[in-house]
């Protein structure tokens, strides 16, 4: 188990701090709905988060076979639903490999099956449509 502790601090603005490394991250309401716009909201950090893990889980599968993944980046597209309550509707990733055509189809393969063991991948919920799609950059 772990534990977060997420503080207000007024004016839309609120702080995290994560107990286990006492790492501290910055929250802010959304520009629309009257924040500053100076950190993050909150779904900024679960689209953050979706990357980190796609990310993360490449970079175990990778590590083990002993396969340089270093460069990959992923880009997550959020957007929300039109009609209330307020959500998220999609969350589309890229996951950009560079130099791609150093991996042999069957590598490929491989690395694209890894997401499907991404946990907050696992945690979404399913109304939210979260497509993974991979570039072979070359």
């Amino acid at each position: 188990m772990s534990t977060t502790t997420v503080t207000y601090e007024g004016k839309l603005h609120s702080t995290g701090r994560f107990e286990g490394n006492g790492v501290i991250v910055p929250f802010d309401v959304a520009v629309e709905k009257g924040g500053t716009g100076l950190a993050p909201t909150p779904t900024d950090y679960l689209s953050a988060a979706l990357g980190g893990c796609l990310l993360a889980t490449l970079g175990m599968l990778a590590a083990r076979r002993e396969w340089d993944i270093a460069g990959t980046t992923v880009t997550v597209e959020k957007e929300y639903a039109e009609t209330k309550p307020l959500r998220i509707k999609r969350l589309a990733t890229t996951i950009r490999v560079p130099n791609g055509a150093r991996f042999t189809p069957e590598q490929r393969t491989i690395l694209e099956r890894a997401p499907q063991h991404c946990t907050v991948h696992h945690s979404l919920h399913p109304d939210i449509d979260a497509p993974i799609l991979f570039d072979w950059a070359e």
